[in-house]
């Protein structure tokens, strides 16, 4: 009697993410809103702010990530926008940020583990090594509890 033994191929998929930034969530002087701060891999400082739960247009990102522009004096100038980013959800639940830095695909990752002006860092944001748009689902919309400390 032969047998038959059935051979499995498993892909390892390795991925080489060049990091583009990393953010830490910080609370406000009067500890009413949250905002997120960092630095770019080259070293510049970037401010993050929520949009606001009851925005109007679903369509509207998530964060936006700014950054001050310096006059050739070396005094501050004014903000300039870094990136958009948009909050998705893989298929068993994960949240995730997408979004575009110079036209490049970049996501990111929520670490659910920092705490509001901890040390670790909130989200860490890379190159995608996936260029192609994936596939927009309709946004699903969730209650957040009041009191909630993280936004995400």
């Amino acid at each position: 009697m032969a047998t038959k033994t059935k051979e499995t191929k498993t892909e390892v998929k390795t991925f080489n993410l060049e990091r583009v930034c990393t953010l830490w969530i910080n609370s406000s002087k009067d500890k009413k809103s949250k905002y997120l701060s960092g630095r770019t891999a080259e070293g510049v400082k970037i401010t993050g702010f929520f949009n606001s739960k009851d925005r109007q247009n679903p369509k509207e990102p998530d964060i936006r990530l700014s950054y001050k522009k310096y006059l050739d004096d070396g005094k501050k100038g004014s903000e300039a926008e870094y990136c958009a980013l948009w909050c998705n959800a893989t298929k068993n639940g994960k949240k995730y940020l997408s979004g575009k830095v110079d036209g490049k695909r970049v996501v990111g990752f929520i670490n659910s583990k920092a705490e509001v002006d901890g040390v670790k860092p909130y989200i860490n944001l890379y190159y995608s090594d996936d260029q192609a748009e994936p596939k927009k689902e309709d946004p699903k919309f969730e209650e957040v509890e009041a009191g909630s400390e993280l936004p995400f």
